[in-house]
């Protein structure tokens, strides 16, 4: 097992430390969906911190829904998709998949462009500085049903395969194959009428009912990997969720 590494002078609370590294480790294989999850003490002791920190980090994995335990058995790990979230999943190609559909991806843009003030924010970048910009559509049985736009860092944009990209239809399946592992996904979503850039891009009614998601995917340590927005025509697709118990 990797070595563990506390910084006591950082700013990041130990027990978000902790969780990002056990979220790196579960997320890269290093242990197997159901595997015991070593105990309090030993991990404790691995990352030099009180089981009181080991307990707080270890619940807030679980909340998130990659740990789970057992009465009177320990704590195990659960390794969900890519794209688990709390209370579900979402994802266009396992809801285009859910919905019986063929799900398709095609690139309608991509290009490196200065940051402007709000996406820099969201990166955690000065303004100005370069970023890959890649905007996508979405198909299911060929027909338009969404649209996605996509913010990389400068570090992650330099990465990017673009054929490979389309290929898997996923950022992060393709940051997988460049080894690079998204630890966690930050997700909004709600529902909207739609405006002026959804009418152009998916040709939709003025106003007609749009599902948006914003992400923020992150890697180890807390480092942004991305931000994206997308968008998805209400009468043409929905969110397919599943929740796990134990």
């Amino acid at each position: 097992m990797d070595e563990s590494f506390i910084n006591s002078d950082s700013y990041i609370p130990l027990y978000e430390q902790v969780r990002l590294q056990l979220m790196e480790q579960i997320t890269s294989g290093t242990w197997d969906d159901g595997s015991p999850l070593p105990s309090e003490t030993k991990l404790a002791e691995r990352f030099g911190v009180s089981r009181i920190t080991i307990r707080q980090a270890v619940a807030e994995i679980a909340r998130k829904g990659f740990l789970y335990k057992k009465q009177g058995k320990g704590t195990f790990v659960r390794v969900p998709d890519v794209y688990q979230l709390v209370g579900g999943a979402h994802s266009f190609l396992k809801n285009a998949e859910g919905m019986g559909s063929i799900p398709r991806t095609e690139l309608a843009a991509s290009e490196w462009k200065a940051a402007e003030l709000p996406v820099a924010e969201k990166l955690h970048i000065p303004a100005g500085e370069q970023t890959l910009f890649i905007r996508l559509l979405r198909y299911m049985d060929e027909e338009l049903v969404g649209w996605q736009e996509i913010h990389t860092s400068p570090e992650i944009g330099s990465l990017v395969d673009l054929d490979e990209l389309i290929k898997l239809q996923s950022l992060s399946l393709m940051l997988r194959v460049k080894g690079k592992w998204v630890v966690e996904t930050r997700v909004e979503q709600g529902a909207r009428l739609a405006g002026k850039k959804d009418v152009a891009f998916l040709h939709c009614p003025d106003q007609g009912p749009i599902l948006y998601s914003t992400f923020e995917e992150y890697g180890p340590g807390g480092t942004i990997y991305c931000w994206s927005e997308a968008a998805f025509r209400a009468d043409k697709f929905k969110w397919i969720f599943k929740v796990g118990g134990t």
